[in-house]
């Protein structure tokens, strides 16, 4: 973390703050902006938490040690250094140090099976070739937001999805998607042990929460809008035509239900994946469960120092 403190003549660069093994991941540095300064407000600089070198300005080359003298002297009468500081971010991915991101799908033709182990986060629309029917298909994704206790929101968090592939049945390419906040009812979900086989106990599928007898709020595959999920989208997004590449989808999930989020776990029911709109597609991300860890569901969270 890179800091500039400037008083008088001088500048004082390079803070590196240490970290602790909270099992998220800084990805990018902070820069602050320190002053000396009597006013309230700002963060104070702690001891032990970075070592400060100071360096000369306007051409001077070197101080003498009563320089340095005066120059503490000027912040203790100006009263104390505070930090204004840029919002930071975290990333929060499944691997060795984070394991709190859960996903799972299921469609209503096996109102009976789980796919909380699959390798992919799969949803949509697709019309049986064989006899024309429909199968709608819907999606869960939640990222605990415990490490993040007592931070605040700095921003929007960019939630990145890598595709796996776009299936349809009509030849061409159109798919949109909206996502959705889950209702508080249904909050307790959790993704199952299955990878498409019938549901154990305990375990969600479109007919239930919990299997065998834990029913969704409001309709199978969560399709009551107030009961099952915020019916006012949190995003929209198009899946991109496949072309042979895995193509990176980012979605901003909004600051204040980042917050909610983090304020109030129990009320954490992530994100509800639908098929808004174009031609029948089955959309298809790489989930939780991917074996390649850096291209697993990736939510980066901007945080206030």
């Amino acid at each position: 973390m890179k800091i500039i403190l400037s008083l008088g003549k001088i500048h004082a660069i390079w803070c590196r703050v240490k970290t602790g093994s909270t099992g998220v991941s800084p990805v990018k540095d902070t820069t602050l902006a320190c002053r000396a300064s009597a006013q309230t407000g700002g963060t104070p600089v702690l001891p032990g938490c970075c070592e400060v070198q100071l360096f000369p300005r306007d051409g001077i080359k070197s101080f003498r040690s009563h320089h340095r003298g005066l120059v503490l002297l000027a912040l203790l009468l100006a009263g104390a250094a505070y930090c204004i500081a840029e919002d930071s971010a975290v990333a929060l991915q499944n691997g060795d140090s984070y394991k709190g991101a859960s996903d799972t799908y299921f469609y209503d033709s096996a109102g009976n099976f789980n796919y909380g182990k699959a390798r992919e986060i799969s949803f949509g629309k697709v019309v049986r070739l064989e006899d024309g029917s429909e199968r709608n298909q819907v999606a869960l994704l939640r990222f605990d937001l415990s490490p993040l206790a007592g931070q605040k929101a700095g921003g929007p968090a960019t939630l990145s999805l890598v595709q796996v592939n776009l299936l349809n049945t009509s030849g061409k390419n159109a798919c949109r998607f909206s996502v959705f906040e889950v209702s508080p009812e249904n909050a307790d979900w959790v993704e199952g042990t299955e990878s498409g086989e019938e549901a154990m106990e305990g375990s969600p599928t479109w007919s239930f929460k919990a299997v065998p007898a834990t029913m969704w709020a409001g309709a199978g595959g969560l399709a009551k809008e107030g009961a099952d999920y915020d019916p006012i989208p949190v995003a929209e997004a198009d899946f991109k035509e496949t072309d042979g590449t895995h193509h990176v989808v980012q979605i901003q999930i909004p600051a204040a239900l980042i917050q909610k989020w983090i304020d109030q776990p129990e009320l954490n029911g992530g994100l509800l994946f639908v098929w808004q709109s174009g031609d029948p597609y089955l959309c298809q991300f790489r989930s939780s469960e991917w074996s390649i860890s850096e291209q697993r569901p990736l939510l980066e969270v901007k945080v206030k120092p």
